[in-house]
């Protein structure tokens, strides 16, 4: 990704140098897409996202920085979405501070659990909808509330630990009133060796009704012959939920085909995703991308729909 810088080195009075800089990138797409539930199931898609990543250090080496879209200055600027008070907004950037003892990261942040497992790849130009997405207890959906976190890596092993007070969507609890004002913490671990990785993460939040939620999930990847293959599994107590899904990427010259495959399972619902998807690099920044998913929803989930979309994405 191309970036431009909008401000240089600064010269200290002495014979440190401290340097501050400020880089602008951008992304853009234009394309069709197609739902098959909506009211005109084919129409156009377009976005154009400008995003600033500010960086600077101490003369004693205290590296510390920020990034925050455009479009969400205005909550980055008053703190909504930044404490306690905010209106929820999970959107608002963050602001980082790093050096030999780790690096501690403030704002829209994903939790602990959610940096070490991730979730499965994506397709499509759009997203269609982010299925290949886990569900966290912690920051990482738009109920989310701002969060803090603290990562330490050494060799291949990463540490994590977050906080943040979220209110939740109701995939995994049901109401997002039932975790509203509840605190969720969360720890997580990750190695990573050569062509392969493994995380495990676990988070936990009490609700609004008195009721404790714990969710574990883990997750193995690992590349073969150019095809990355990531498998993730997760279950919460107390709300009878689990999820798991498997994805795999493969990547030659400019090509690129992805597909995946996720369940959640809340009681009696079982929830079925699955996605495939291709891509292909134009150069300098161009690609054409498209992708389906197939959404299986179960009791009382709602209706089963197909969401597909192909166009030009642009990295600036």
């Amino acid at each position: 990704m191309k970036k431009v810088l909008l401000a240089s080195t600064v010269l200290a009075m002495s014979a440190s140098v401290a340097a501050a800089e400020v880089a602008v990138s951008g992304s853009a797409r234009m394309g069709v897409a197609y739902n098959s539930e909506a009211p005109n199931e084919f129409g156009f898609t377009s976005r154009v996202r400008v995003a600033f990543a500010l960086s600077g250090e101490s003369d004693s080496g205290l590296s510390f920085g920020a990034s925050i879209r455009a479009d969400n200055s205005g909550n980055g600027n008053n703190g909504t979405g930044g404490d306690v008070n905010g209106a929820g907004s999970m959107s608002a950037g963050n602001v980082f501070v790093s050096g030999a003892f780790g690096k501690l990261t403030m704002g829209d942040v994903d939790g602990a659990a959610e940096l070490v497992t991730g979730d499965l790849a994506g397709v499509g130009l759009t997203g269609l909808g982010d299925h290949n997405e886990n569900t966290f207890l912690s920051n990482g959906n738009t109920f989310a509330r701002s969060a803090a976190r603290y990562e330490y890596s050494t060799g291949g092993l990463t540490f994590a630990l977050s906080a943040n007070n979220p209110q939740f969507d109701g995939e995994l609890v049901g109401s997002p009133a039932a975790v509203q004002n509840s605190n969720t913490y969360s720890i997580g671990v990750k190695y990573a060796v050569d062509a392969y990785a493994f995380g495990l993460g676990y988070e936990t939040t009490d609700t609004a009704a008195g009721v404790s939620v714990d969710h574990i999930i883990g997750m193995a990847q690992g590349t073969f012959s150019g095809v990355t293959v990531k498998v993730t599994y997760g279950e919460a107590s107390d709300i009878d939920f689990t999820q798991y899904g498997i994805s795999a990427s493969y990547k030659m010259d400019a090509l690129g085909l992805t597909a995946y495959h996720r369940v959640a399972e809340t009681g009696i619902r079982k929830d079925k995703f699955t996605g495939i998807g291709a891509s292909y690099d134009l150069g300098g920044g161009a690609s054409v991308v498209g992708g389906l998913v197939d959404v299986n929803r179960g009791i009382g989930g709602g209706a089963d729909l197909t969401r597909a979309d192909l166009g030009l994405s642009f990295a600036f």
